[in-house]
């Protein structure tokens, strides 16, 4: 059984962005030996550090789609928690008004009621 871990969208957010990080470093680092080792008798070094390029590309870009990915994840939490808080003050605010128009009805109809009774004399 493996051990599972649990990272909040905060942190797995800094985690792709230390792995983006580090792989621009991994890049320029990659850059660097690419510029030192142009020379003829180097050029097997030189294709494994294309190689090697190309490896980090692709991680970068999988860190990158991740890092995209928790972003948007979190945006859309915040959003649905937004709405969902709106929504309950809404209904709050539609009981609340529904009580009130019960209230006002009734106190209209009594007063009506009253008026009638004055008008007319009781029946």
């Amino acid at each position: 059984m493996g051990i599972i871990l649990k990272f909040s969208d905060k942190d797995l957010e800094l985690l792709a962005t230390a792995l983006i990080s580090q792989a621009n470093h991994c890049q320029t680092m990659v850059d660097d030996l690419k510029e030192e080792m142009e020379v003829p008798d180097c050029q097997e070094y030189l294709e494994c550090l294309v190689d090697l390029e190309k490896d980090w590309g692709r991680k970068k870009k999988e860190y990158e789609e991740l890092h995209t990915k928790i972003r948007m994840q979190a945006r859309r939490k915040a959003l649905e928690d937004f709405c969902s808080e709106k929504a309950e003050a809404f209904r709050k605010l539609g009981d609340s008004a529904q009580k009130y128009a019960l209230h006002v009805g009734g106190s209209i109809r009594e007063t009506f009621l009253k008026l009638e009774n004055s008008l007319v004399g009781p029946k």
